[in-house]
């Protein structure tokens, strides 16, 4: 009888002081003490539409996150699924980039392929209603919204055209737009290639050997890859485009970081043809995580010569995890490290043939980039307050470069 009480004692005994432990460690205690604050919030600040527990949470998780360094951030749940679009470089819409230009939301660019292009839309088009809204006085936060929808769900969508000064309505069904990420391709008199990898996706590396192969094709003898204003994006794309230029097993990066076991090292599968030709690649202070990558193995390799300015110094990899209720959590996991063994966190990569560029001199080199086709010099002038005729420094540095070890002559 007694045996048979002291049994369900001690496994009570044991079970208090499991409990016990559990709840006086430092994790149960932080969450107390985190839940505690949550209760007094909802039950007594003065708003309580402001302080519902779902908001508390959310914005509790936002800030822990984001205490850790500038790269670990909460996602919500749409801001997670338009993360894993843009990974994949495809989204759901009309296929359109848009600014407010001159009073009005503009149709600056309009993407191949897409919906809008299939309907007519045209570059320069601007946006007056959008399903009978009247979006004239509209930002372009409004407006993208009213135009992102449901795939095959149906808009319609009045413009002016600018050129013809007439009132345009079309009704086009929304749909998967694919982002192209290697853009601005050229291949210049005397022979030089010329691209820009805007981010590093899903398909990057494809879009590039694609690219390159091309402009081999007709001709070229050189190479400027344009690594400007470049964020990152996936480091296995980077890598692999760090890659193509390497002999196939050699190390393109190292990881290092707490998840890994140590340590671990990626390497170049194998090579872009047999392309033999002097690389210039462009970087400036917004060049970064990815594009440190390319440019960094390609400088370690011999690969390419760097103009331009120092890198950001992001030298860090973030890993991406879907939660259960849609959102994502993306949080800082390891350390790269490139060929020469360096890293570049906090410190980036240095060019090797410096050209600074102002704020101003930067500024006004992405404007006519992204504006010139869609006005007259006059046009764009009055708008923006400065001609059309702004030079690129750096490019003009990086082609001059590639003519030396061409043995071309300079143009006249």
């Amino acid at each position: 009888m007694c045996k048979r009480l002291l049994y369900p004692m001690v496994v009570l005994v044991i079970g208090g002081g499991l409990l016990w432990w559990t709840l006086s460690s430092p994790f149960w205690q932080t969450v107390q003490r985190v839940a505690g604050v949550m209760r007094l919030l909802h039950e007594e600040y003065v708003d309580p539409d402001r302080a519902d527990y779902e908001e508390l949470g959310e914005a509790a998780i936002r800030g822990m996150v984001g205490s850790l360094d500038p790269y670990s951030v909460y996602l919500s749940p749409r801001d997670f699924s338009d993360f894993e679009l843009q990974s994949q470089q495809q989204y759901i819409g009309i296929g359109v980039e848009i600014e407010r230009l001159q009073e009005r939301v503009t149709l600056v660019t309009v993407l191949p392929g897409g919906p809008a292009e299939k309907a007519g839309l045209l570059a320069g088009d601007r946006i007056l209603e959008v399903d009978g809204t009247d979006v004239r006085e509209a930002g372009v936060g409004k407006v993208s919204d009213l135009l992102r929808g449901e795939e095959g769900a149906p808009v319609r969508i009045e413009v002016e055209r600018p050129a013809s000064s007439e009132s345009l309505t079309f009704q086009l069904d929304r749909g998967q737009v694919r982002l192209s990420t290697v853009r601005g391709v050229s291949l210049s008199p005397d022979e030089i290639g010329y691209l820009r990898i805007a981010q590093f996706g899903e398909k990057t590396p494809e879009e590039f050997a694609e690219v390159v192969n091309g402009l081999h094709q007709r001709g070229m003898q050189g190479l400027v890859v344009d690594l400007r204003d470049n964020p990152g994006g996936l480091l296995r794309t980077a890598k692999a485009v760090a890659g193509f230029y390497l002999e196939p097993g050699q190390e393109v990066v190292r990881l290092r970081g707490r998840d890994l076991g140590g340590e671990q090292v990626y390497r170049a599968s194998g090579r872009l043809g047999n392309h033999s030709y002097p690389i210039a690649v462009l970087l400036n202070e917004s060049s970064a995580s990815g594009a440190e990558i390319v440019a960094g193995v390609w400088q370690d390799t011999g690969t390419a010569r760097l103009v331009g300015e120092t890198s950001h110094g992001k030298g860090s990899v973030q890993s991406v995890y879907g939660l259960g209720d849609g959102s994502g959590l993306r949080q800082t996991t390891a350390r790269y490290y490139l060929p020469s063994g360096r890293s570049i966190d906090k410190v980036g990569v240095e060019p090797d043939i410096l050209v600074e560029e102002s704020m101003e001199a930067h500024q006004r080199r992405l404007l006519q980039r992204r504006h010139r086709s869609l006005m007259d010099a006059e046009t764009f002038a009055e708008v923006f307050g400065f001609p059309p005729d702004q030079t690129d420094a750096q490019l003009r540095a990086a082609r001059r470069w590639l003519r030396e070890e061409l043995n071309l002559p300079r143009p006249g």
